[in-house]
């Protein structure tokens, strides 16, 4: 297709440049046929290969567009920030920092289960991301989930006994506040705690509900199964 240029001549009209977070965070482009390669493909569709390796978008050129996200984050656009990292993770769903900043996203948008959620997914990848550990543990202590979040603050805190992460010195200013809330509660905590096994108890006892016929568990939006 030419396009008319000043004087009566005609030049091959130029395409723009694609900006790769522009697009990712949905701005309009016009759809593009690629024909991949045939092996790439193939891995791809066993699990082998990530999106992000099949479409040649590298983990430098993804650390950049991390970086625009972050920025973002900070500058408090969440919702910016929500469709990069989103995006990211569709690219490589096996990155634990990408779960890391979307769960700090949801964090600041007080959408606790998702954060969680995002968290738990990160902490799969790698066990020992203290950051992930930290943010969780401060989500199940603001929950009441005292158990949960002493288990996450001694994760961070054995990972890093020298406290060279900043996640693992907070897990440790985070442990000595729970380990105050433990003491100054602690009758109403062994009381919850009684309250749950008793029931615990009486579930197990009374044996599985009858499911409905035809019942199917629905799979969660956007889970993503291990690489092999």
């Amino acid at each position: 297709m030419a396009t008319k240029a000043k004087g009566g001549s005609s030049e091959k009209k130029k395409k723009p440049a694609v900006d790769v977070v522009d697009s990712m965070a949905g701005a309009a482009q016009e759809p593009v046929t690629v024909a991949y390669d045939r092996q790439l493909l193939n891995e791809f569709v066993l699990g082998n290969i990530t999106l992000g390796e099949l479409e040649g978008i590298g983990k430098e050129v993804q650390y950049q567009i991390a970086e625009r996200g972050y920025k973002l984050l900070n500058a408090g656009k969440l919702k910016e920030a929500e469709k990069i990292f989103k995006g990211l993770i569709t690219l490589d769903p096996f990155d634990s920092y990408f779960h890391t900043v979307l769960g700090s996203i949801h964090q600041r948008q007080d959408m606790k289960d998702e954060a969680i959620e995002e968290y738990s997914r990160a902490l799969k990848v790698n066990p020992f991301n203290a950051t992930a550990l930290a943010n969780r543990g401060e989500i199940y202590f603001q929950l009441g989930r005292v158990l949960e979040a002493t288990q996450d603050f001694q994760s961070a805190i054995e990972n890093d006994p020298e406290c060279k992460e900043p996640a693992t010195l907070r897990c440790r200013v985070l442990s000595m506040a729970l380990a105050k809330t433990i003491e100054e509660n602690k009758e109403k905590i062994l009381e919850s705690m009684a309250k749950t096994k008793k029931g615990a108890a009486k579930k197990s006892a009374a044996g599985p509900a009858p499911s409905k016929p035809g019942a199917a568990v629905k799979p969660k939006p956007g889970a993503a199964g291990k690489k092999k």
